[in-house]
């Protein structure tokens, strides 16, 4: 259940720059291909992830409090599907083309060891249909929540008639370490069919200052 089955993405073509994709052949041992309907569709991981989990830690000195709250994911598979129209190698000119991420790179001449195909106005040999190529690792581990608070002490709150008060600033999605290529990996990891959509609106960054007075 929730397992990727498809065609398994071999890589660019040194000499021509065009797609490849893995066979099976009839003793097991896997060859090459440069067409897209000659791949062998395999099992490429499972959109469940192996473990996920969540750590709270609050930390209280004197009339200070921090709060923390971190979760993680790891083990999971994201199809990055805004990718076969925003990475597809000139299949839809209509379209922007992503920024590639560090260490990519496009095959430009042959000798090229290259990530990404040769670009060719309508497409490079079906480079950018489903296959492995755009299954990305969904593990993350992301700072939800830090939130430090200031306690006033009860002889400056009496002055004014008060009997509690705190002061807190408080920071959301500060930040996320993971190796997703898209704007948000947990919208992919959090919808019905595990795929990231570029339509979709990435969790902000926000910032909040809380003022809390009990009379």
């Amino acid at each position: 259940m929730d397992s990727w089955y498809l065609y398994e993405w071999a890589g660019v073509d040194v000499h021509t720059g065009d797609p490849m994709w893995y066979t099976l052949r009839e003793d097991g041992t896997k060859g090459l291909t440069t067409q897209y309907e000659e791949a062998t569709r395999t099992k490429m991981g499972s959109a469940n992830p192996d473990f996920s989990g969540g750590i709270v830690n609050t930390l209280t000195y004197k009339d200070f409090t921090l709060s923390a709250m971190f979760t993680f994911v790891s083990g999971n598979k994201i199809y990055h599907y805004a990718r076969e129209f925003y990475d597809n190698d000139g299949a839809y000119t209509a379209y922007n083309s992503m920024k590639l991420k560090s260490g990519w790179n496009r095959w430009e001449k042959p000798g090229d060891i290259a990530t990404h195909p040769r670009a060719v106005s309508g497409g490079n040999n079906n480079s950018n249909k489903p296959s492995s190529r755009y299954l990305e690792d969904g593990s993350f581990f992301r700072m939800n929540n830090l939130t430090l608070s200031y306690s006033i002490p009860s002889r400056y709150l009496n002055k004014v008639g008060l009997k509690y008060g705190t002061v807190s600033l408080s920071g959301e999605n500060l930040f996320t370490l993971t190796k997703f290529s898209g704007t948000d990996v947990e919208l992919g990891a959090g919808n019905a069919n595990n795929t990231a959509d570029a339509s979709l609106y990435p969790s902000v960054r926000r910032y909040s200052v809380g003022l809390n007075f009990t009379f």
